[in-house]
């Protein structure tokens, strides 16, 4: 690459700073369940190659892709139906890069999961949720959007009564009728009996975007 002028590095500054701030709202609307603010905020909405993968489920393609996935996991219910549910989740440690042509952009981030919510009982449980986050984004109208946003799953344990290192047996499940366009892969969460792999790697500096490098 090139050497930058003090333009350009200024630049480069403000996009990192402005896709923190994108992914800092990201756990604020998921606190909320406000998913179709998320959708509509977050992603990129002039993009046929918007992805979105969650874990171990599979991956949603399209504009569409976010409202389709949030769905599918029960993210557009009533208020009723989020009453006594808290959903928390912390993105930490980022890693950014910014194409060398100012375009596209990639980061990850570590993701530590809190959750509280009713069983089939409708007794109060909780719930721990730890993973990576994968994400391109892309600039719209001169502003960043998640482009395509992958969920790496550590660690599931759907009932904090339980032993933590058991619970990653549980598989999880999606709303009838709404299936993801596609399976997981790069999927290797917890397990006292394999080996986790450094999956996803962090961004390596880049000069223009190619899907060979995609999350």
């Amino acid at each position: 690459m090139a050497p930058k002028t003090i333009e350009e590095r200024l630049q480069h500054m403000e996009d990192i700073h402005e896709i923190q701030q994108l992914m800092g709202r990201y756990p604020y609307y998921v606190m909320m369940m406000d998913y179709a603010g998320m959708n509509e905020n977050l992603f990129a909405k002039k993009n046929p190659g918007v992805k979105v993968h969650l874990g171990s489920i599979g991956y949603w393609q399209g504009t569409d892709a976010p409202e389709r996935s949030t769905a599918a996991i029960g993210g557009h219910g009533t208020p009723q139906d989020k009453t006594g549910r808290m959903t928390i989740h912390a993105p930490i440690c980022p890693v950014i890069e910014v194409a060398g042509d100012g375009k596209t952009a990639k980061g990850i981030w570590i993701g530590l999961g809190l959750l509280a919510m009713k069983n089939d009982k409708g007794e109060p449980t909780g719930a721990w949720e730890f993973d990576k986050y994968g994400v391109d984004f892309i600039k719209e109208d001169g502003h960043w959007k998640i482009w395509h946003h992958h969920i790496y799953d550590l660690l599931k344990g759907w009932n904090v009564d339980e032993k933590w290192a058991d619970m990653f047996k549980k598989p999880r499940h999606v709303g009838a009728g709404i299936q993801p366009d596609g399976p997981t892969f790069d999927h290797n969460p917890y397990s006292p009996t394999t080996l986790l792999t450094n999956a996803p790697k962090p961004p390596e500096p880049y000069e223009t975007w190619s899907d060979t490098i995609s999350y």
